[in-house]
């Protein structure tokens, strides 16, 4: 009866796809009731772990996963527009009750005590939907590597879609400068690092062309900290952070040389007015910003016009 149930929510998911998310083989992880025996071709005979998947696919496939697995893995190389879904019938949320499974919402959490990922994207094209992630206190949800090498070739046009991400030094971090990356939707919850940011010192180009829409960023210490060119920030909900004017909620300059011509429109902040300033909430000169702070005029909230610096 799991896999009838499972396959009726495979099934609507795959109602709302796109035709270029299925032309590859799909595989099927259950983190709770796999096996790593089976040929994880089928809810009746899935994969116990995202890493056996991960030893058989080949470009243009999807996993869909269940349960929670407990994994610090790297994506394999040589392989692009992989889509990691998780099946649920709601939103991504905790899949276990003091430890005991609780249905089948996707919950990803690290394996090691370790500053490292949970999962590490090297190549291009990769898609992650609708899954919690619980990365280490001293380490991140996703990490986008770029060297442009035999080891880390370029993540480019990676896809977060609908995630949720709780607690972890850093949730998403870009080392190397990515193109055309997409954070959508997705929820950052009690970072002690930062929500997102790029590796300062570790680029190979400025991060550009991204699209980082409809996200909430709630309870961290840092937000986001990624110098962008070219870049759409929108509708996006912050909390002000641990402790304003010694901490960043949104700084999309970094060192100011590459960074600019960036739309920063329609962002929800609270913070105050008088820090939108180094190093709450900073812009570059060439960037486009309406947005909204927690005070203005009496009984109103302000509208933020022009960059803050």
């Amino acid at each position: 009866m799991r896999g009838v149930y499972l396959n009726k929510l495979v099934n609507a998911e795959n109602r709302t796809r796109s035709l270029s998310d299925n032309f590859g083989i799909i595989y099927y992880v259950n983190g709770w009731d796999g096996s790593d025996s089976n040929d994880g071709k089928s809810w009746e005979k899935p994969f116990l772990t995202m890493a056996k998947a991960f030893s058989v696919i080949t470009s243009g496939d999807t996993i869909y996963l269940v349960g929670r697995i407990t994994e610090t893995l790297t994506a394999p190389l040589g392989v692009f527009d992989v889509t990691i879904i998780g099946v649920t019938a709601g939103q991504p949320r905790q899949s276990t009750n003091n430890g005991v499974q609780a249905g089948y919402s996707a919950y990803w959490k690290y394996s090691t005590a370790s500053a490292t990922a949970c999962l590490e994207l090297i190549e291009q094209g990769w898609k992650i939907k609708n899954i919690v992630f619980e990365p280490h206190s001293t380490g991140h949800a996703i990490q986008l590597t770029r060297a442009e090498d035999a080891v880390h070739p370029d993540p480019s046009h990676a896809i977060i879609e609908d995630c949720r991400i709780v607690g972890g030094a850093n949730g998403i971090i870009d080392s190397g400068g990515c193109f055309g990356i997409r954070l959508i939707n997705n929820v950052f919850q009690t970072q002690t690092g930062h929500a997102v940011k790029n590796v300062t010192g570790a680029g190979i180009a400025c991060p550009s062309y991204w699209q980082v829409l409809n996200n909430k960023f709630l309870g961290f210490t840092n937000g986001f900290a990624v110098e962008m060119v070219h870049g759409v920030f929108e509708n996006n909900f912050f909390t002000d952070g641990g402790t304003p004017n010694t901490t960043t909620v949104l700084n999309i300059y970094g060192s100011g040389t590459a960074g600019g011509n960036n739309f920063v429109v329609n962002n929800y902040f609270q913070t105050a007015t008088a820090n939108f300033n180094t190093p709450d909430i900073i812009g570059n000169a060439t960037d486009v910003w309406n947005n909204v702070s927690i005070d203005g005029t009496a009984d109103m909230i302000g509208r933020e016009v022009g960059t803050p610096a």
